[in-house]
């Protein structure tokens, strides 16, 4: 079951269900093979077609390959608990199948880790993962990130994150996100307990935001919301790959923290963070799609898009799902 744990003896690892490929989680080392097939009903660009992704990979130990260093730009909840970052729940809750257990990879990425649960808008709620970004040096630079308003960014090395127990999903392109958006898997943590993660392959039909965005782009409209019905082999597919899609657009790296405390019901001490950039004095907020231009490191201040005389228009609300 999704987010169920059982005590376990082997080392630490993350593997998607049955003879699906494995994944390892920062610090471990494994291979991985995925192979999907799909012909689709829902568009033209799946109609009769033949998907096929398929790789295998030694990951070196210590540490994802590629996967040195994370990033995050804090917000007001954050600055709270700096130089400590933790994720909204501390805690395990009833999810929308009514179990209380961890949130899934595939729920954090589809269901938007909003505070709270929404039907409507496709929001499972909160979830016990944090969510960082697996930026090379072209996504660092300032100001380059619709959603960077000058607030502090911090970096956060994965190994050490690993080390102190935390366990790390790489799903920071649409392959490796597909494992665990699509098949799920298990983890066993530094404590010793397993814990099995669902994916869109068997996770129970609920309307997530991703569900939503393939419903509404087969029916052609903006609006509704997909029934159980709906949930056959191949929409299923292409509820993973929309899953997919979303964590590798933004490089996402799931960290999930001193998991076996979670299960203690413990008091989360949180992940270790280094200040990256310093806070703004004052922050691109007019409104919602303000966002920094420049960002001046002798001043700590901005030139926000809302100021014309910084000479760039402010973004739209982003691309569309």
């Amino acid at each position: 079951m999704s987010g169920r744990h059982k005590d376990s003896r082997t080392s630490s690892t993350a593997k998607p269900h049955g003879n699906q490929p494995k994944f390892m989680s920062a610090g471990g080392r494994a291979s991985r093979r995925v192979k999907e097939t799909t012909s689709g009903k829902g568009s033209s660009s799946r109609r009769n077609s033949r998907r096929t992704t398929e790789k295998s990979r030694e990951e070196p130990k210590g540490a994802e390959e590629g996967l040195r260093w994370l990033t995050r730009y804090l917000n007001v909840q954050d600055e709270k608990t700096y130089p400590y970052l933790k994720p909204k729940l501390s805690h395990s809750i009833k999810r929308v199948d009514h179990l209380k257990r961890f949130a899934a990879p595939f729920e954090h990425i589809c269901g938007g880790n909003s505070d709270k649960r929404d039907i409507d808008l496709g929001n499972d709620g909160p979830t016990e993962f944090i969510s960082l970004m697996n930026a090379g040096k072209e996504r660092q630079k300032d100001c380059s990130e619709f959603y960077d308003k000058g607030q502090r960014r911090i970096g956060l090395d994965p190994v050490k994150a690993y080390l102190d127990g935390a366990v790390v999903f790489d799903v920071s392109d649409e392959e490796k996100a597909l494992t665990w958006c699509y098949y799920g898997g298990t983890i066993t943590t530094k404590g010793g307990k397993n814990i099995t993660f669902e994916g869109a392959k068997n996770v129970k039909p609920w309307p997530y935001k991703c569900a939503k965005s393939v419903w509404q782009t087969q029916m052609k409209q903006s609006f509704g919301k997909p029934d159980n019905k709906w949930w056959t082999y191949e929409n299923r597919w292409a509820v993973g790959q929309k899953c997919a899609q979303w964590a590798g657009w933004s490089k996402e790296v799931l960290v999930l923290a001193e998991p076996d405390v979670i299960l203690k019901r413990g008091k989360l001490k949180g992940l270790e963070i280094k200040t990256d950039r310093p806070p703004a004095k004052r922050l691109c907020i007019a409104h919602n799609e303000d966002k920094c231009v420049t960002y001046n490191w002798t001043s700590h201040t901005t030139c926000c898009c809302h100021d014309k005389r910084c000479g760039e228009p402010c973004p739209g609300a982003g691309p569309g799902a």
